[in-house]
């Protein structure tokens, strides 16, 4: 069997490690990551090795050669344009010939027993085989769901929690056969996880998995390469790093005697430590490296630097060729890129890059990355919107480091509650922006909903919201289409959050302007998208709880249709609106209507005098699909029907409430009907909301959570959906270790039943290990 390493990866994430080398050539214990994929590829019986390269090919070249140093056969193919992974493997389409052979990443590190994954592939005869592993925190990786038969059955690409169905991750290791290289494009951008695998399952061509035993790693940014050197130091990766001279100390140096070493440690050849020196533990000092003097070196990887005398560093990564000057102080995950320089007494905070060939003045003090770049952050990223306390979890320079990865969608709106705090925020949003080349659209003091409103409505690639709340910012992303960000558009705002990118000051400094009249256009949008085809004013009395900005758009958009101003609740429909303006109550002569079966009113609205389609969530009530079923209706599920976006982002009365309130006021004139009344209509249901704690990975208990459901009738998408004659259940892990469970049943005691049922199975579940 032949094997092709995809070894072109440029590592983004991993500058400024990986700006002067291409990933795969990044060290580990003074090997090159792909020089251990070589060897396991040599260890299972495989010579015939062809490279795929396109960030500084020559790198690679100049190491391997023809590959008989290393005792294997190495051809390269060199690509002009990104081919994507399938479209990169695809132009190995000579060297492959007609046998089945493995694709593996050349930057990721791992000891799998291949041949075993190999039988494998063979024995179920398969064209396509993906090699998995099981992951605790998944979020990085695409997700792989198998039957009982090991048959692919559905792919999750880099998940957010909510959609963690398994902790089964792709590991980008694959054995194929030659006839699937012909459903690959010729000389486009093709990828093996978004493009080719999706397809297969489309035209039910089998794709098997198999879950290898070992260890594997995807040194996918500074943090992920520190820990994989870590783990090479506890011994859990099966390579042989030379002779430890004592228990857990791997050295081909000399080490004197006044020399303090704490194991584990490797010690690379040509490293020189002076006297009093401390190292470890979990030490890397790799070739030709120098240790001054009393240096502090604990939980580093140094890769052929020069540490002066009295300096301190902590988990930090040193690349070759620089120098840390004398009594530095160096801390937790900063990394200095080769043959920068660090002055005597400087101190470099928590996370700060330093660029190669940078300088850091004597007595220095660098709180922020040179270039860009900034400490990580603790604030949670879910669904589109990020919390954090201020300072301690969400600093301005983190909002800095996130205005400039927006700066890369071009324009933005931004606006805000308007306290001092959020101002703040959206200065320091404004400045990450604009000197990275992108224009800035700041909005009159607003709300959440008008403000992902004004994205769709403005044309804008991105809005952002910044509320002050207590002690805390809470900042909400929203897309082109006013929804939230996306889990891959999430992932850009938390790399840049946790200094993982960089994107360097741009040549031309981005404007920023001023939207006097945001909230007008969202209210007028809100009247226009209410009626239905005929425009009956709505004199309905009605009765606006609070004084927020939701609350005032909202009686100015109910007074604009026509209603009367009740002067008490009970004197009309009342309205209760969130701060944010996307939830909405109701109610009406002692009917209360929550939100979810406001949606459904909405829907029996559209079904009956509307368009006849509605856009839903997965996480809608059951009841729409049935109310659709017994009018003619039809429900586009977003995830699962093409169009369904498209439907939804038209139908913003589905997830807004100010613009549901108009719709559900102006349906009621039109059908001359009470809210009671069309309450009464609704197919009767109740929801029950449970979060249940877990020990285990949150990833595994959904894993054997599925399993243990196979016989129902169930569907992966936004969590594990079950349908049962009692009523439905729906699972979902959240950002938290808990697991959510929603049940909705015809009467509130079966809804509580199925929660205890179901809580009790995934107790189970987290138990049985």
């Amino acid at each position: 069997m032949k094997a092709v390493i995809m070894a072109g990866g440029e590592g983004t994430r991993l500058r400024p490690v990986s700006i002067l080398r291409p990933k795969p050539m990044v060290k580990l214990m003074d090997k090159p990551v792909s020089e251990y994929i070589v060897q396991l590829l040599k260890k299972n019986g495989i010579r015939d090795i062809c490279m795929t390269l396109r960030y500084l090919p020559q790198v690679v070249l100049d190491y391997f050669g023809d590959g008989s140093e290393f005792g294997v056969n190495i051809e390269y193919q060199v690509e002009k344009e990104p081919l994507g992974t399938a479209g990169g493997v695809r132009a190995c389409r000579k060297f492959i010939g007609e046998d089945d052979f493995i694709v593996i990443s050349g930057d990721a590190v791992c000891d799998f027993d291949l041949e075993k994954c190999i039988e494998f592939h063979r024995r179920k005869n398969s064209k396509a085989t993906i090699i998995l592993c099981q992951r605790d925190e998944p979020l990085e990786y695409g997700l792989v769901l198998t039957d009982s038969s090991d048959r692919v059955t559905q792919f999750v690409e880099k998940p957010s929690w909510d959609k963690v169905l398994t902790d089964s991750v792709n590991t980008g290791i694959y054995i194929l056969s030659p006839e699937i290289l012909e459903r690959i494009p010729k000389g486009v951008s093709y990828d093996f996880g978004r493009d080719l695998f999706p397809q297969l399952l489309n035209d039910n061509i089998p794709i098997y998995a198999v879950t290898a035993e070992g260890y594997w790693c995807d040194i996918g940014n500074c943090r992920a390469y520190l820990e994989c050197n870590f783990d090479a130091l506890d011994e859990k990766i099966a390579f042989d790093f030379g002779k430890q001279v004592i228990s857990g100390v791997w050295s081909h140096s000399r080490l004197p005697e006044s020399v303090s070493v704490h194991p584990p440690c490797y010690i690379g050849h040509g490293v020189t430590i002076e006297d009093e020196a401390v190292i470890g533990p979990y030490a890397v000092l790799c070739k030709g490296t120098h240790i001054g003097k009393g240096a502090k070196i604990e939980r580093c990887v140094i890769d052929g630097a020069d540490i002066g005398p009295g300096a301190e560093l902590t988990s930090a990564t040193i690349c070759r060729g620089a120098r840390i000057g004398k009594d530095a102080l160096v801390s937790e995950g900063c990394v200095v890129g080769d043959g920068a320089v660090v002055g005597n007494g400087a101190f470099l905070a928590e996370g700060v890059r330093v660029w190669p060939q940078k300088h850091i003045d004597e007595g220095g003090r660098v709180l922020i990355s040179v270039i860009h770049g900034t400490a990580r952050s603790s604030a949670l990223l879910f669904q589109g919107r990020l919390a954090g306390e201020i300072g301690s979890d969400l600093s301005f320079e983190n909002c800095i480091s996130m205005g400039s990865a927006l700066s890369g969608y071009g324009r933005v709106i931004i606006s805000s509650s308007g306290t001092p705090a959020a101002m703040a925020a959206v200065n320091a949003l404004k400045c990450g922006i604009c000197s990275g080349g992108g224009e800035v659209w700041e909005s009159e003091r607003s709300f959440e909903a008008a403000t992902a409103f004004a994205a769709r409505y403005y044309d804008m690639a991105a809005s952002v919201y910044v509320r002050h709340n207590g002690p805390s910012l809470v900042l909400s992303f929203f897309g082109k289409d006013g929804r939230p960000f996306t889990r891959s558009e999430e992932r850009r705002i938390e790399a840049a959050m946790n200094g993982d990118t960089v994107r360097a000051p741009h040549n031309r400094i981005g404007a920023v302007r001023f939207l006097p009249d945001t909230v007008d256009s969202y209210t007028l949008s809100a009247v226009k998208q209410a009626f239905f085809r005929s425009r009956l004013l709505c004199k309905t009395p009605v009765y606006v709880f609070g004084d927020s900005i939701a609350s005032i758009t909202l009686r100015r958009v109910l007074s604009v249709l026509g209603c009367t101003a009740a002067k008490r609740k009970e004197d009309g429909i009342c309205f209760q609106i969130s701060d944010d303006g996307f939830s909405l109550i109701a109610e009406e002569g002692g009917t209360i209507v929550y939100p979810p079966q406001l949606s459904v009113m909405l829907a029996l609205l559209e079904f009956e005098i509307g368009s006849g389609r509605v856009a839903i969530l997965p996480s809608a009530p059951t009841a729409i699909e049935l109310l659709a079923e017994s009018l003619g209706g039809k429900v586009l599920k977003v995830g699962k029907i093409k169009n369904a976006e498209s439907l939804l982002s038209q139908q913003t009365f589905m997830y807004d409430g100010i613009f549901a309130a108009a719709r559900l006021v102006a349906g009621l004139a039109a059908k001359n009907e009470t809210l009671s009344h069309l309450a009464e209509r609704t197919p009767r249901f109740y929801i029950s909301h449970r979060s249940v704690p877990i020990r285990r990975s949150r990833g595994a208990v959904m894993r054997e959570l599925i399993n243990s459901c196979s016989e129902m009738s169930i569907e992966l998408a936004e969590g594990l959906d079950i349908s049962l004659n009692e009523g439905r259940i729906r699972i979902s892990p959240l950002a938290s270790s808990a697991l959510k469970i929603t049940t909705e049943c015809e009467s509130e005691s079966s809804a509580m039943a199925l929660c205890d049922q179901f809580e009790d199975l995934v107790r189970n579940i987290d138990n049985s290990e």
